[in-house]
């Protein structure tokens, strides 16, 4: 990828980190319905 121009190379780091940014909140709203299930089966 040494031809690859520098917008390309921009265009997928911020695609990577919008990727990795979406990933962490689904996990966060994974954990978070898992603890709001928990917790209305505790009740």
């Amino acid at each position: 990828m040494r031809h690859s121009t520098p917008g390309m190379n921009r265009k997928r780091n911020l695609y990577g980190f919008y990727l990795l940014f979406f990933m962490k909140r689904m996990n966060l709203f994974i954990e978070g319905s898992e603890k709001m299930g928990s917790d209305l089966l505790r009740e």
